[in-house]
């Protein structure tokens, strides 16, 4: 008919355990004329779309070629899956550092609070060491 380039088996939910003159129909027939081209089977529900250039699947289908079925959407997971991941790590590379989060006004306090502390002993360390000095100058006079 020429509507599309593809091979297309349809109601292949009906008739993929059929037999045809006592061969399975699929799995000893099908399959063994798939050598050198794909059969693209279409369960009933799905449709092949064309625009002249491009051809796409609506819904379960399969391919069959050079002896093996293949789910046409694992492989477009499949693949979709590695094109993210590399977007990914090229993504990475060109992304500005997140920024910190910014310190609630509970944070601070106790950030400072804390650095008050660390500073009140060694204030008070230093304050005896003035006093002590003082002591000493005194009773050496």
């Amino acid at each position: 008919m020429g509507i599309t380039k593809s091979q297309i088996l349809p109601h292949y939910n009906l008739i993929k355990n059929e037999y045809l003159d006592g061969k399975r129909l699929f799995e000893e027939i099908t399959y063994t004329d798939s050598f050198g081209r794909a059969f693209i089977t279409l369960n009933d529900g799905c449709y092949l779309y064309g625009d002249g250039q491009y051809e796409i699947v609506y819904g379960e289908s399969f391919i069959i070629s050079d002896e093996q079925l293949e789910n046409v959407m694992k492989n477009v997971q499949e693949t979709a899956k590695e094109l993210i991941e590399k977007i990914d790590i090229e993504l990475e590379k060109y992304v500005a550092p997140v920024p910190k989060k910014s310190m609630t006004m509970k944070e601070r306090i106790d950030k400072a609070k804390t650095k008050c502390s660390e500073k009140k002993p060694q204030e008070t360390e230093l304050k005896n060491d003035k006093l002590s000095n003082n002591k000493i100058k005194g009773e050496n006079e």
